[in-house]
């Protein structure tokens, strides 16, 4: 047995999956520095977030049409039984 698929039967984690949260935000945070130093960061304008935003809300309209499309052609393939009435006697 290899030693990644030791790691994988036995639940061990390595690299970042190894760090906790407060680590792995450590580190992130010290490579967006060093971005930024370098100049190769990205940032973005108020442009580029208004249309980010703009696509957000474009995406969950479509994906709550595409829902209601999916649970129609549903209710059309699947004969709707009628509701029938129980009468419960009481033997009091």
């Amino acid at each position: 047995m290899g030693q990644e698929d030791k790691a994988a039967s036995t639940g061990t984690r390595r690299g970042f999956a190894a760090l906790n949260s407060e680590q792995r935000r450590r580190i992130a945070s010290m490579g967006g520095k060093a971005a930024h130093e370098k100049g190769t960061a990205h940032e973005f304008t108020s442009e580029e977030a208004a249309a980010a935003g703009r696509r957000r809300g474009q995406g969950a309209k479509r994906r709550e049409a595409q829902a209601e499309t999916l649970n129609n052609d549903i209710a059309e393939l699947v004969p709707q039984r009628p509701m029938q009435s129980v009468s419960i006697a009481s033997n009091m």
